[in-house]
């Protein structure tokens, strides 16, 4: 029988949908115990946590399941605490929690735990940035009203509305600057997004209560799912399309959703409803499903601080102290400058003034449970013609680089009718797989 490799894996991330579920299925067969359905569901969760580990421990005495490792053990830990934090998010309302337990608090809670626990990087960083700033927020509105964004039977006071106002205003300017921000660095700027970025900008403006013509308002309207339907039509067509598009328009429509929350909820004329807190729920949500949506459909965007984000762009040109065999003042100048799809790494071969050939680097890293090794791609390969000094040179000096950036394992596909030296030297070095009429070269750095 196949030993089950994976079951840890897929355990942790099970644990996080027991509560809920649960809860439900409590509900439909015991209609009568709405009240105590929280102390109900605790019981079966534990249960089935017991059983869970009774079952796997007889698969690893009958040598079908292997012993959790050491990081087994705190992807599972982690599991357990996104089953507690689940819990208590879950029954909120109930157990009267909700001005506590709020989502901001709970993903906090689940990012840090990840954080200490698996991958020792602020990620998702849109997350890290913006959940504290929600969470500070909703403690002042309690504090201040006396009701949370969930208390639907709360009355709230209004003796701070004007300050409330004044506090929002921030908080929706980090939202849409940030989104903004997210949008640029897309770099998709075509006809289809340029139209769509005009669109949800006038649209937000009317959205937000500005008196614009109704009949121009309701065009643009029309206009707007248009464009990006054929939008998506061309891309798919061409074959040109890249997941990338899905989260663009997602955002660009999360702005427009901010001004038109803004507007129905009379911010707009001075007034701070509960409903406006919609928007940082929604922001939480939005964001939470873009970075699992990237990690499930593999999309590689520019992650991080925005900040060390433009400093590594300065000063992105550094030098590697590396000398060759044939020139001995030929330096090999590496840019690790972040790109939009995948970083991206540029070994450039230069003696004094003289570009003898460069080498480019895409990176990604693996998907779970390998999220801590890199696959590197070598897209472009130029070199003096004929030289084929340089480019061993070159091409070893792209190991040791990629190597001392994390790389474990390097690929590299060229045409069958690319030059014998090329072929010669990566023959030599790599692993060959001939495919048609190219060939993957691989090797394990």
């Amino acid at each position: 029988m196949k030993r089950i490799e994976k079951m840890y894996y897929i355990l942790t991330y099970m644990f996080f949908i027991y509560p809920p579920f649960i809860w439900g299925l409590v509900l439909i067969y015991n209609e009568s115990a709405y009240d105590s359905s929280h102390i109900i569901t605790l019981y079966i969760n534990l249960i089935l946590l017991v059983v869970i580990a009774l079952i796997c421990y007889l698969l690893i005495i009958k040598n079908k399941l292997h012993i959790p490792s050491k990081t087994e053990m705190k992807y599972l830990l982690f599991g357990f605490t996104g089953n507690v934090v689940m819990y208590f998010y879950t029954f909120q309302n109930l157990m009267k929690i909700d001005n506590v337990v709020t989502v901001y608090l709970a993903l906090l809670i689940v990012l840090s735990v990840y954080y200490l626990l698996l991958s020792k990087k602020l990620q998702p960083f849109e997350l890290w940035l913006l959940l504290p700033i929600f969470l500070v927020y909703d403690f002042l509105y309690v504090i201040m009203t006396g009701c949370g964004f969930a208390s639907y039977d709360c009355v709230a006071s209004t003796s701070f509305d004007t300050l409330l106002i004044v506090l929002y205003v921030p908080v929706i300017t980090i939202i849409v600057l940030y989104y903004a921000y997210r949008v640029i660095s897309y770099k998709m700027f075509d006809f289809f997004k340029i139209m769509n970025i005009i669109l949800v900008t006038i649209l937000s403006i009317a959205a937000a209560e500005f008196d614009m013509d109704e009949k121009f308002i309701l065009t643009l309207g029309i206009l707007y799912p248009f464009f990006l339907i054929v939008d998506f039509i061309v891309k798919i067509v061409n074959k040109t399309y890249h997941h990338k598009l899905l989260l663009f328009y997602v955002r660009t429509f999360m702005i427009f959703n901010v001004f038109t929350i803004l507007g129905a909820s009379g911010f707009m004329s001075g007034t701070l409803h509960i409903e406006a807190l919609i928007i940082m729920v929604a922001v939480t949500y939005v964001s939470l499903g873009l970075a699992i949506l990237k990690g499930l459909l593999h999309i590689k965007v520019l992650e991080g601080n925005p900040i060390e984000i433009l400093r590594s762009t300065i000063e992105k040109i550094k030098y590697v102290e590396y000398k060759t065999e044939v020139f001995d003042q030929l330096d090999f100048l590496v840019d690790t400058t972040p790109m939009i799809d995948e970083a991206f790494i540029l070994v450039l071969a230069k003696e004094i003034n003289q570009i003898h050939g460069y080498i480019t680097i895409y990176t990604s890293e693996f998907s779970i449970p390998l999220g801590s090794y890199k696959d590197g791609y070598i897209e472009s390969i130029q070199y003096t013609e004929n030289n084929k000094d340089v480019l061993s040179n070159l091409l070893e000096a792209s190991e040791k680089i990629a190597k001392s950036n994390g790389i474990n394992l390097l690929r590299v596909i060229i045409k069958k009718e690319d030059s014998v030296i090329l072929h010669e030297l990566l023959a030599n070095r790599y692993l060959p797989v001939e495919r048609d009429n190219e060939i993957l070269f691989i090797k394990k750095l």
